[in-house]
């Protein structure tokens, strides 16, 4: 493709997080359309948010979508940092790992510590089995009387 001026055209770039959250999703078990559902963006606006552009049209995503995507296929701020990133983007993929834990609160916390050591796949069977236990035993209450 070239421009009015016959002088090729150059794609626009990709935003400077796009290699890392790549790296990351490439990393894990979940695919692009997961990630991008856990990111609450449409896989179409992910893909062009990575590449940096829509058919030579810039896309320049906010910053909170940046970091949600991040977010999303599990980057740290430490990471992003490592990886060239924006501060904006650092900073507020830091406030939403903050967010996220005090979100979750002293049960979550522990159930994250027993499943730290397995791998994202073997977390869900044991969740999902712990799901179906809990709907064969009718929901109600624990040995010990609190809701379930």
């Amino acid at each position: 493709m070239s421009g009015k001026s016959g002088e090729p055209q150059t794609q626009p770039t990709p935003p400077p997080e796009a290699g890392v959250i790549s790296a990351a999703l490439r990393r894990s078990t979940i695919s692009q359309r997961e990630a991008s559902r856990r990111a609450g963006i449409n896989e179409s606006y992910w893909r062009r948010v990575i590449a940096g552009h829509n058919r030579g049209v810039p896309v320049n995503a906010s910053v909170i979508t940046v970091a949600r995507m991040a977010n999303a296929v599990g980057v740290t701020p430490e990471q992003l940092e490592e990886g060239g990133g924006r501060a904006e983007v650092i900073e507020e993929l830091s406030a939403l790992a903050k967010t996220e834990e005090a979100d979750l609160g002293k049960p979550f916390r522990i159930i994250g510590i027993a499943l730290e050591d397995y791998t994202l796949e073997e977390q869900e069977a044991i969740l999902q089995r712990y799901l179906e236990w809990k709907q064969r035993k009718g929901g109600g209450e624990d040995d010990e009387g609190r809701a379930m």
